[in-house]
Formats: structure tokens, sequence, C-alpha cells
């Protein structure tokens, strides 16, 4: 699977609140940076927020279209727009974002690494 298809599974998982689906997609090294590059949050951190979150908002959806890539070997570098269900004054709203998304291919697998957001 490239890392184009491995991108919308991730989606997929995260639209169907798998916890272990999403773990698959995410190397242990796994950070989101806030656009300042601080780290907001890590792997075991977010592994172990998951689960109240999508408690919390049982509409969470995302959908996510690349906008660029570069892929070098076995790392690839991708500019993505996401939008996101999430409800907020009782209904849900599209909360659209742009990430750069870091990709590692570690064995057969694609995973992502790191995340921070874009400005729009």
């Amino acid at each position: 699977m490239d890392v184009f298809d491995r991108r919308k599974g991730l989606a997929n998982a995260l639209s169907a609140h798998d916890l272990r689906a999403v773990a698959e997609f995410l190397d242990r090294s796994f950070k989101v940076k806030g656009s300042d590059g601080v780290v907001v949050v890590e792997y075991a951190e977010l592994i172990k927020q998951l689960p109240q979150f999508f408690e919390r908002h049982p509409e969470y959806r995302q959908t996510v279209e690349v906008e660029a890539s570069k892929i070098e070997g076995d790392v690839a570098t991708l500019t993505t727009r996401h939008i996101e269900v999430l409800k907020t004054w009782r209904r849900p709203h599209d909360v659209p974002s742009r990430w750069e998304e870091k990709w590692r291919k570690i064995g057969q697998n694609w995973l992502l690494t790191e995340e921070r957001p874009l400005s729009k």
C-alpha cells in the first residue's frame, strides 16, 4: 500500500473510531507539533486520549485530501487538507484545516511520524 492509501486508511480508522486501527498507522515516535514547532502530544498520550475524545464526539469523522507530496526513498512529506466533523453549538459542523505530515516507510508499511498544522 502506498503512502496515499495509508493516509486515507488513517482517515477511515479515525472516522470509524477504531483505536486499534488508528495505532497501526502511527509510529511509536509519532508527535503532533503546534505551528510553532513545539510538541503538543506524543504517541502514548494520543492513544490514551482518543477513547475519551471519541466518546465525547460520537459524530467525529475525517476526510482528507493530499494537496502536495514529496517522497524521497523511505520518507514522505504530505501537505493535507482535513475536513473534520465536530459538534459545536449542538450540531455537527465541518472544520477544515491544513497539515504537514511526515511519513516513514518501516518494513512494508508507511507510518505517520509527525504532523503539524499549517496556516489556511
